[in-house]
């Protein structure tokens, strides 16, 4: 985009003429379409496991916007009929955010379990502040260094990687 553009965009003032009990019911119509485009194992027929769960998180995060627990049930048979469920959804981190959500619109033990699940799965590759001052990884057989492009990474903020992380203190966890 060109500058003048940019400057445009930001000088406008949207007016906003839809009510918000419109909104809710224009993008719940948009939620109960995609729903009824699943297939009966709460997948895209044809198309990557992570644009259902996607749609779990958009529909999670409805329900927070909207103040209700319209697809919390939705939510729970979907999660159960995924065909990757078993592996803790480590094949795609996509339903680890998903259940993180859930669990934020819903408070159900389940939604936490699986993102409880998929954080492990995906702190496996991520490195930790201790791997970083060791100039290894566990995972991989590579050397780390502390400084990348003149930026260094020892004594910085790092992800918390361990039960006591935020993001795990969150889910009620740390």
């Amino acid at each position: 985009m060109s500058r003048s553009t940019n400057s445009q965009l930001s000088e406008q003032k949207p007016n906003i003429t839809t009510s918000p009990v419109d909104r809710v019911s224009i993008a719940d119509a948009a939620i109960e379409n995609a729903i009824s485009m699943l297939s009966p194992d709460a997948q895209f027929d044809g198309q990557s496991l992570g644009y259902a769960a996607q749609l779990y998180s958009l529909m999670a995060e409805f329900d927070i916007a909207s103040n209700q627990t319209k697809y919390a049930d939705t939510l729970r048979q979907n999660f159960l009929k995924a065909p990757h469920r078993q592996s803790n959804f480590s094949d795609l981190l996509s339903y680890g955010h998903a259940a993180a959500i859930a669990y934020t619109a819903y408070k159900d033990p389940v939604f936490r379990d699986y993102a409880v699940q998929s954080w492990y799965f995906g702190r496996t590759y991520t490195l930790s502040a201790q791997e970083v001052a060791a100039g290894k990884s566990a995972v991989k057989n590579f050397s780390l260094t502390q400084e990348c492009q003149d930026l260094t990474m020892a004594g910085g903020t790092f992800w918390a990687t361990d039960a006591n992380s935020p993001a795990l203190a969150s889910l009620g966890t740390g």
